[in-house]
């Protein structure tokens, strides 16, 4: 319980002044991890290309394959140029991963930051979801290593189930993140526009 509070109610993990200097570093992690982005999906795009069913597979499916089975089924279909974007990919992802998880938990501390004296509820949620992006990174991490496995030898029942429930809940805890700074940043918007309450002005 008291490490709870600690992450919930930790509203000034940096500074005024440390919060200043890393706000300056968001632009360039942003512009860092949507470069990586762009890269990832190209080569999806062309792993996507490579697929000989019917049912086109990109690294996602393989993520989300659950079975091995379906996970061989996957892999057969790139054939070896295709499993060797795959494989470069993954390698690449490491980075992405690093970049991504950065960008987001300064952007969450950021808005926790900054909302602290606004919006209390929103300040904490902030503190907390950095925690969750560091969580969901690991689980990107866990989820190539087993990838890079079936990839390299086979897929197996429990290296196929683990990835699947470790991109899942990759998938959430961004996704909810994502949801976060998105209702942060129209917040932010807001507060901008209407200013202060008419009690605080008067004060």
């Amino acid at each position: 319980m008291a490490e709870a509070n600690i992450v919930l109610n930790n509203p000034q993990p940096f500074t005024e002044a440390e919060l200043r200097e890393k706000k300056k570093n968001l632009p360039i992690l942003l512009f860092i991890t949507l470069i990586l982005m762009g890269i990832m999906i190209t080569l999806d795009r062309h792993l996507v290309s490579f697929s000989s069913t019917p049912e086109k597979y990109g690294i996602v499916s393989l993520e989300l394959a659950r079975t091995p089975q379906k996970a061989n089924t996957i892999i057969d279909s790139w054939g070896n140029n295709g499993k060797g974007i795959a494989l470069f990919s993954l390698g690449l992802d490491y980075l992405f991963i690093a970049a991504y998880t950065a960008t987001l938990w300064l952007f969450c501390r950021f808005f926790a930051q900054s909302l602290r004296e606004k919006n209390e509820c929103l300040s904490k949620t902030g503190n907390f979801l950095s925690w969750m992006v560091i969580l969901a990174g690991i689980l990107d991490v866990i989820e190539n290593q087993l990838l890079l496995i079936m990839l390299l030898s086979k897929p197996y029942d429990m290296t196929a189930a683990t990835a699947t429930l470790a991109a899942s809940g990759k998938f959430v805890l961004l996704f909810i993140t994502g949801t976060y700074l998105f209702v942060c940043i129209i917040a932010v918007i807001l507060y901008a526009f209407c200013g202060p309450s008419p009690e605080k002005r008067a004060t």
